[in-house]
């Protein structure tokens, strides 16, 4: 069957990668499971997962640059008027340089909405 066929095949590389230095990532990124409890979770995972769609470099422009990520936090997109979102959306994620961020922005809001 196909299926366990690609099971196999991705079974093979998650046991590469914990015999190897991605083990050491595995781990980091196990120690962040407290982070599920956060109220902003989805919310906040989702922008994360746009901001580094496509390049990992968005990640500091927009999560890491609490100026700009404090304007696009769910509680604050909520707060703009309808017609200002996508708007705010854009700028914010052009100043983070976040790659294609007209399209992201119109992605997030389609999330928002």
């Amino acid at each position: 069957m196909e299926i366990s066929k690609e099971k196999s095949k991705l079974a093979k590389i998650l046991k590469e990668i914990s015999q190897s230095t991605g083990k050491y990532l595995l781990e980091e990124e196990k120690k962040k499971y407290d982070q599920i409890n956060r109220s902003d979770f989805l919310w906040h995972y989702l922008l994360q997962s746009f901001s580094t769609m496509g390049r990992s470099s968005g990640w500091n422009g927009l999560i890491g640059n609490k100026l700009n990520y404090n304007q696009i936090t769910f509680e604050a997109i909520t707060n703009l008027p309808s017609l200002s979102r996508e708007n705010k959306l854009k700028e914010v994620c052009g100043l983070a340089k976040v790659r294609m961020p007209d399209q992201k922005a119109k992605y997030i809001l389609g999330c928002f909405n």
